[in-house]
């Protein structure tokens, strides 16, 4: 069961903050799992139809009207937009075209699109690098075909295939995808030292600070970062030198123990956050690392605001996206705020 997964009920969850502060005590944190999960509706299904926003967004690659031949991701570095076309099933590609653009083309005819693949040798997979010329938070559209083909006991199955998005072509079958620029966090690849500080500052419950992160990341060296607990089973011992990887919370490569199904809805709570410090981590102890329904009013309504409308957030320009602090050490998992980039 992944670290971030556990819950308990609030007195008990009170009686561990006030005893271990959640970031800097020295007390043994709670190690019995077992406690009976508080009522906490599932996340809701997320669909495969529509690309608007998120790093890693995958919709199905659809042959001749019927047939799932595969998937399109599309995600962007920041400076590219990354269109993956991956065929299953059998499924083999000669051809693909795409279309990009911020208006929908009046000509949904694959021959007329500005990017194409010709005469490819049957592959199960092709890649398409677009220069990311459009402004953070944009709206564009894409248009993703290829020529399919699939052996069968009476021959080869000949289809064309299209990305499947929320947008019907007006002639002939096949869909347009949105997808919203959104911002890319430039992350170390290695780890990093980092010190947490509690008591907790006027705006979070602890503060970060980084020591030997390379230059141009988003995460800058000697800045206190806004810090929140995610992990009720482990301990922070006293201010001290730590090492850890940083990971997006939109990172559709995080390891299996940080995924949560709920980090959309943590960082729609960062980002629409109300009342004092504690109120916010009581908030975020209802979505990720072990804390029950809270018993703050505000903290309350924050809950429901982010169940209400939370699901599928991306921050946008100037917004705040939660990074994962991971430790090499057995100590707490923690996240802090940061804003990152398009560029």
């Amino acid at each position: 069961m992944p670290r971030l997964s556990h819950v308990l009920s609030w007195p008990l969850l009170a009686l561990v903050l006030l005893l271990a502060g959640c970031g800097g005590g020295t007390t043994t944190a709670i190690t019995d799992q077992t406690q009976v999960p508080l009522p906490k509706p599932a996340p809701e299904a997320r669909s495969a139809m529509s690309l608007n926003g998120g790093p890693g967004n995958t919709t199905d690659f659809i042959a001749g009207q019927f047939y799932d031949a595969g998937d399109v991701e599309v995600t962007n570095t920041g400076t590219e937009l990354i269109v993956h076309i991956t065929l299953s099933g059998g499924w083999v590609m000669t051809a693909t075209h795409l279309y990009v653009g911020t208006t929908i083309p009046k000509s949904t005819a694959p021959g007329s699109f500005p990017y194409k693949a010709l005469d490819l040798p049957l592959v199960t997979e092709y890649t398409y690098t677009v220069p990311l010329t459009w402004d953070c938070g944009s709206e564009i559209f894409l248009a993703v075909h290829g020529n399919v083909q699939k052996q069968t006991p009476f021959g080869w199955l000949t289809q064309s295939a299209w990305g499947k998005g929320p947008i019907k072509f007006k002639k002939g079958w096949g869909w347009f995808l949105s997808y919203e620029i959104e911002p890319v966090c430039q992350l170390p690849a290695d780890v990093t030292s980092f010190r947490i500080r509690y008591p907790n500052s006027p705006t979070a419950f602890f503060r970060t600070r980084f020591f030997d992160v390379p230059p141009g990341m988003t995460i800058q060296n000697d800045v206190d970062y806004s810090g929140w607990c995610v992990d009720l089973f482990h301990n922070i011992p006293p201010p001290r030198l730590h090492t850890g990887r940083l990971w997006s919370t939109y990172d559709n490569a995080l390891p299996a123990h940080l995924q949560d199904d709920d980090w959309d809805l943590v960082n729609y709570l960062l980002n629409n956050r109300q009342g004092a410090v504690d109120d916010v981590q009581e908030a975020l102890w209802y979505f990720v690392g072990g804390g029950g329904y809270p018993y703050s009013t505000v903290a309350q309504e924050m809950v429901e605001d982010a169940l209400a409308n939370g699901e599928g957030f991306v921050p946008g320009p100037d917004e705040k996206i939660a990074i994962v602090v991971d430790p090499v050490q057995d100590i707490q998992i923690t996240i802090i705020e940061a804003i990152c980039d398009c560029s």
